[in-house]
């Protein structure tokens, strides 16, 4: 609540909406329903009005939870079927999974099994499309699914999707999980093939009696004496076995119902761990953002930009840096090795490293920044002395501006510089060698290009995964010399518009398939 009303005074709309959903998961927890509602309602609206899809896909989902607590599942249907069309659209196989077992679940609640299964059914197909929490997520279905199966009688194929849980219940627990399950199925195949006999024996001892019967009908009284001793004996046996029968499948029971709630108990603990670790990376995430310049500084100095920042996982290897010094400004794209978490450490250690090149030392040219750079990444990452040899570092491209001379002078290492003058294309190569790594720094001689700049130029600068991604009609890579071609076709428009039109043929390239790399490009008009 303070977080929202500090939000209405800055009238930071993103952020009030962030205070709204958090304070309207909190009500929900209270169970205080209406309040819940309200403050999700409102969130929503924001969302909309940003036509920020991912948040509004997750609100939409939030108020069917919240209308399933009140029994209204038709609305909470149709909030669902909102966020799924959302989904769908922006090829989220896992929240689509999730989607398909959240109406599954309230289908199964008012008793429209049937309908049930096939949305169940749906969530795991769409389940099988996406690499994270796939076992799990499957886990949480198939249990749905067997209570669906069970609710319409159906306790055959109840049993075998419950047996489809347990196997990848099964496949994220330790070995002995895996060994004690298996026990489990033993002692229930044991118990059955027990009862199996015992019905066998019964039969059979029944047909013996009528035999016995049949010929006692010939035999004096003394015989259908004996007869119907011998009767007795059989069903105080079978009474007997019938005891013994029900003892041992009782006191199975305990123990598998034992069995299970520890399985529940540990599940409960692998999701809390699975949160902590995610709401870890998701915090790193704000962390990195606020190390990163906002877009909106570069403006302070060019006429015109625009950045293009999609990390592949929740944080990311590439970044990008600036430092404007009254009319001379530097700004710098770089690439990482690897990308989430430990790219993400990479990027801080670059950004950090620019902070004490440029503005602590002053070192000002280009090729000079990059020979600083390499010397320093690699002293920091072989800081212990040790002989392991270490292989990490960066690519980086880095461009000083001088407003006075419209002069730009360009050094990269792997990365080049692109400048759209009209329909030309001006490609600046790189060094052919990256910063950091296992080569010796001795060994680099980093040189540098002087460009005079004309009124109409725009300067890229782009990390390697736009044109690494995977896709189109026949899943290969987009590649660089297609970027080079898209970029000269681009009319003469607003930088933010060449934003919004790069940002689509990525999306469009990509497609269904999963972003193969972080991506950053920086466009800058001086």
């Amino acid at each position: 609540e303070k977080e929202l009303k500090l939000a209405r005074a800055l009238n930071d709309r993103h952020l009030e909406a962030e205070a709204l959903y958090l304070a309207g998961a909190m009500y929900g927890e209270l169970k205080q329903v209406d309040r819940e509602l309200e403050y999700e309602l409102k969130a929503l609206e924001i969302y909309r009005k940003e036509k920020n899809e991912r948040s509004i896909a997750l609100m939409l989902g939030n108020l069917s939870s919240n209308y399933i607590d009140r029994g209204d599942f038709k609305t909470a249907l149709e909030y669902l079927q909102q966020a799924l069309e959302i989904y769908i659209r922006n090829a989220d196989g896992e929240k689509t999974a999730w989607i398909y077992r959240a109406m599954g679940d309230v289908y199964s609640q008012t008793n429209q099994h049937a309908k049930a299964v096939t949305y169940f059914q749906k969530a795991l197909e769409a389940n099988t499309k996406t690499e994270t929490k796939q076992l799990l997520t499957a886990s949480e279905i198939t249990k749905s699914m067997a209570w669906a199966y069970a609710r319409k009688n159906d306790f055959k194929n109840a049993f075998y999707a419950y047996l489809d849980h347990e196997e990848l219940e099964d496949s994220i627990k330790n070995q002995d999980n895996r060994t004690f399950l298996h026990e489990l199925e033993a002692k229930y195949e044991t118990g059955k093939k027990e009862q199996e006999i015992a019905l066998l024996n019964k039969d059979r001892e029944k047909q013996q009696a009528e035999i016995a019967l049949k010929e006692s009908e010939a035999k004096e009284q003394k015989a259908q004496r004996n007869l119907l001793l011998i009767g007795c004996v059989l069903v105080l046996a079978v009474a007997a076995i019938a005891g013994w029968a029900f003892l041992t499948k009782k006191k199975a029971n305990k123990i598998l119902a034992q069995q299970f709630e520890e399985i529940n108990h540990k599940n409960v603990i692998i999701r809390e761990k699975n949160k902590d670790i995610t709401d870890s990376i998701n915090y790193a995430k704000r962390i990195q953002e606020a190390v990163l310049p906002l877009p909106s500084e570069l403006n302070n100095f060019f006429s015109e930009s625009f950045v293009f920042y999609r990390p592949k996982d929740i944080v990311s290897g590439d970044f990008y840096w600036f430092s404007q010094m009254d009319d001379f400004a530097i700004l710098a794209v770089g690439d990482c090795t690897g990308h989430g978490v430990p790219g993400a450490f990479m990027s801080i250690i670059g950004h950090d490293l620019l902070n004490q090149v440029v503005l602590e030392d002053k070192v000002r040219k280009p090729a000079e920044i990059l020979r600083y750079l390499d010397k320093r990444v690699t002293n920091t990452l072989n800081k212990r002395g040790g002989r392991q040899e270490y292989r990490d570092g960066m690519d980086i491209a880095i461009c000083a501006f001088d407003k006075k001379e419209n002069k730009v002078t360009f050094a990269g290492a792997n990365r080049p510089l692109v400048i759209k003058r009209g329909a030309e294309i001006i490609e600046l190569p790189p060094n052919k060698f990256a910063i950091g790594g296992s080569q010796d720094s001795s060994c680099k001689l980093f040189y540098q290009h002087d460009v005079t700049l004309q009124e109409s130029d725009i300067v890229y600068m782009f990390s390697d995964g736009y044109h690494d991604q995977f896709g189109g009609s026949s899943g290969k890579k987009l590649k660089y010399h297609h970027l080079k071609d898209y970029i000269s076709k681009l009319a003469k428009q607003k930088l933010a518009d060449h934003q919004g039109v790069l940002v689509a043929h990525f999306d469009a390239w990509k497609g269904d398939i999963e972003q193969v790399d972080d991506v950053c490009v920086v466009g800058v008009r001086i």
